[in-house]
């Protein structure tokens, strides 16, 4: 968990909360995958003392063995696997949420609240944008694998019939699934996302206003490039 640098000398003062999953990746590289962190804590931490974002609690869900079961809303037959996000999500607004607010001093309404992840994070951020938008407003999705379960959270999105009230962070890096090696399989990761944002502005949601959309040039799928865009995400989240 980052405190703020005014925490500890503001005793009255409350604040917005940001849930990250894959937490081991974003604040230590000694925890993270590949010795590769998102810096998170500090580049939080340069913008609010620059006086750029507000003051915010960031809170990094450390992935388990069952990752790709948690982080994934429907079973994907091709895969034979996934279908435990509910499961997951329903252990942060019950059990971790409520957790983290009576410890800390937090605004706990859905308004300060985010949820934020890459990859399969994403795709569950998505998801939580969906169901879960009674607690969460501000959804991080960044580089979400679309492609589980046949673009499955893409006709979820396309059978909305009311927008859900959120503010959504949605990017991909131009060069995922084709170069980098990693998703190798996965060659159409740009052309879902941009899918995804038309589907987005058509159901009614503005850029700018609570939709942004980034393709990153040359950028690929691993922690490096997330944490050279985690600037960006929290000044669209949290610019005061």
């Amino acid at each position: 968990i980052y405190l703020p640098p005014t925490y500890y000398f503001d005793t009255d003062k409350k604040y917005p909360v940001l849930y990250f999953h894959d937490g081991n990746n974003i604040f230590d590289k000694a925890t993270s995958f590949l010795g590769t962190e998102w810096n998170v804590d500090e580049v939080a931490e340069k913008l609010i003392n620059e006086s750029k974002i507000k003051d915010v609690i960031i809170v990094g869900i450390y992935n388990t063995s069952d990752r790709i079961d948690e982080y994934t809303f429907e079973y994907d037959k091709r895969r034979k696997g996934g279908g435990k996000g509910e499961q997951y999500l329903n252990f942060i607004v019950q059990t971790l949420k409520p957790f983290v607010d009576k410890e800390y001093r937090t605004l706990t309404d859905r308004y300060n609240t985010g949820i934020i992840g890459s990859s399969l994070g994403g795709l569950i951020s998505l998801f939580a944008g969906i169901k879960y938008s009674y607690y969460f407003y501000y959804i991080g999705a960044v580089s979400p694998a679309l492609w589980w379960n046949d673009l499955g959270v893409i006709k979820v999105f396309e059978e909305l019939k009311e927008i859900p009230d959120i503010k959504v962070w949605l990017d991909m890096g131009t060069k995922e699934g084709t170069k980098d090696g990693v998703l190798k399989e996965f060659t159409d990761c740009i052309l879902h996302v941009r899918q995804l944002e038309n589907i987005l502005l058509q159901k009614g949601f503005i850029i700018n206003k609570n939709l942004k959309y980034l393709e990153i040039e040359d950028a690929v799928h691993n922690e490096i490039s997330w944490s050279n865009r985690i600037d960006k995400i929290l000044l669209y989240f949290l610019s005061k």
